[in-house]
């Protein structure tokens, strides 16, 4: 593979990746979580081609110098780009996980609570909001 179809393949590798986070920060924002699994799988798939890719680009430092100055920007900025995902990904995940927690802790204390030989306390739940 030339670099130039090299670079074009992974431009295009991870623009597919943040296309899946993106859909997958969305779905956890839903709080809907079917298909999660499959996005999980997509991302590692992905992420794994990405790695395999830049490891490749970079085995080869001269090749990149043989790419056009513009073509060389754009995989900074797709560069760039991917490092933002990643990091709104998280920031999405970690606060789904908070919230979950902080539900699980509240259902534990609830339960906790209940009277005895009554059994747990139930609470009402509605998600009728996003992330």
């Amino acid at each position: 593979m030339n670099p130039f179809e090299r670079t074009a393949m992974l431009i295009t590798l991870m623009r597919q990746l943040a296309e899946v986070m993106a859909r997958q920060s969305e779905i956890v924002r839903r709080l809907r979580l079917d298909g999660l699994a499959d996005l999980v799988e997509e991302q590692r798939l992905l992420t794994d081609a990405v790695e395999r890719e830049l490891l490749a680009f970079r085995a080869c430092p001269q090749a990149a110098g043989e790419l056009p100055e513009a073509t060389r920007q754009e995989l900074e900025r797709e560069l760039r780009s991917l490092r933002g995902t990643f990091r709104g990904n998280a920031r999405t995940m970690a606060t789904a996980r908070s919230i979950m927690e902080g539900l699980l802790r509240e259902l534990r204390r609830s339960c906790a609570a209940g009277s005895p030989g009554r059994g747990a306390e139930v609470i009402p739940v509605a998600f009728d909001r996003q992330v």
